[in-house]
């Protein structure tokens, strides 16, 4: 085989394991950086809503009266403080895959500039046997039988050096980005220890927290039967909107079958059932501290607690924004639970806004998506919370899967 042809294969074969190597390289810290960006994201909501959470214990804690719903914001604040030791562990679980995927592209990158060094010698040696100096090579050129396989000659000689030029180039290449990958090993290492250190500091936090949370419950106990007449009350609320609920529906009901249902109502509740999970929050910066559906109490052993909506932990006086188009169906007063809207949406959906103050609209009229209805009621006992239903005819539907905050 010719020897041109034997030194551009030999360079080729080198040059596309090169090129592979660069190509996972790349991928594998594409991909890093990418798992590094959604680490941090989740990172950012959890300490967020750990910070909102402390704005509402630190005003609860004003009040100098421990309440059921300080106790379920603290309960959050605890679950989302083991959600953050969770995630740091996660990002030292990823830091520990980049530090391994760091190393052993170091190695590669060894080998792969072994086999250059390596390669780039064995094709000098084989070009330039027995003609090392510019006299053998003036020898080997007057050596030739015509001026055309001369010519061929110093065409080749210059392959030769453009090819020796490149690989020292590639090798360079190499050399660099060899460096680089120790560089970035070398700030994983550090900023892992940095995470446990973290990972460590938090843990203690949280233990702390946790003694805390257990002192006040343990105070909490002791005022048995005024838990039973708060939860009573709850109990009231609950049924009094569930009340105006159904005679709504029967009101409705018994409207359409004396006008029949309208085509623009049909349309606004199939426009509304297309918007699960994409819902805006009926108030900014809240948190959910009550869920839908039946819980334990967090005190009450072995009591029960059901719910038809969502609460939604807010500052005192927040405003309260309607989630879609609809028309004001009922304002009426809850007991002990300030004043509430039920909005209807078309011809099956209804969503209820309770514990408001300061309402600004009126029965019968139409409201659009986002529209100032009220503000969030509060007083110096509990928590300020708005509380959030929403309802398909006579059955009560998990707002918080409506809604995109907290899907």
């Amino acid at each position: 085989m010719d020897l041109g042809i034997q030194v551009h294969i030999k360079l080729h074969s080198v040059r596309e394991i090169a090129i592979s190597v660069m190509i996972l390289l790349t991928s594998v810290a594409a991909f890093g950086q990418q798992s590094i960006k959604d680490l941090n994201a989740k990172r950012k909501k959890i300490e967020n809503n750990i910070s909102r959470l402390n704005g509402l214990i630190a005003d609860s804690d004003r009040s100098r009266k421990i309440t059921v719903e300080n106790l379920n914001l603290i309960s959050q604040k605890l679950g989302l403080k083991n959600q953050l030791i969770e995630q740091i562990g996660s990002e030292i679980n990823h830091l520990e895959g980049q530090i391994k995927v760091s190393s052993h592209s170091i190695d590669s990158l060894n080998v792969l500039l072994d086999a250059k060094n390596e390669q780039f010698a064995s094709v000098i040696q084989k070009s330039f046997k027995n003609r090392n100096s510019e006299q053998h090579l003036f020898l080997f050129l007057l050596s030739s039988s015509s001026m055309s396989q001369s010519y061929s000659r110093i065409k080749f000689y210059k392959q030769i050096m453009a090819y020796q030029t490149k690989e020292l180039e590639e090798i360079k290449t190499l050399i660099n980005e060899r460096y680089m990958r120790s560089m970035e090993l070398q700030g994983n290492v550090k900023e892992l220890r940095y995470k446990q250190n973290e990972r460590l500091q938090e843990a203690e936090n949280y233990r702390q927290e946790i003694r805390l949370y257990e002192k006040r419950i343990d105070d909490y106990k002791s005022r048995g039967n005024e838990l039973r007449q708060e939860l009573k009350q709850e109990v009231r609320k609950a049924e009094e909107i569930k009340n105006q609920i159904k005679r709504l529906i029967a009101e409705e009901s018994k409207k359409r079958k004396a006008d029949g249902r309208s085509s623009s109502d049909v349309k606004l509740s199939k426009n509304f059932s297309d918007n699960v999970g994409l819902l805006p929050s009926p108030v900014k910066n809240g948190l959910v501290t009550k869920k839908f559906g039946t819980s334990p109490h967090p005190v009450l052993k072995g009591v029960k607690v059901n719910n038809n909506g969502i609460d939604i932990s807010v500052a005192k006086g927040s405003p309260v924004y309607a989630v879609f188009e609809g028309e004001v169906s009922k304002i009426f007063n809850v007991p002990l639970g300030g004043l509430a809207i039920i909005v209807r949406h078309g011809s099956s959906y209804f969503t209820v806004y309770s514990n408001l103050k300061n309402v600004n609209v009126k029965v019968g009229q139409r409201i659009i998506k986002m529209q100032k209805i009220a503000e969030v009621e509060g007083d110096s006992g509990a928590n300020p919370s708005l509380h959030f239903e929403l309802w398909n005819e006579r059955n009560p539907e998990n707002p918080a899967k409506w809604l995109n905050e907290f899907k």
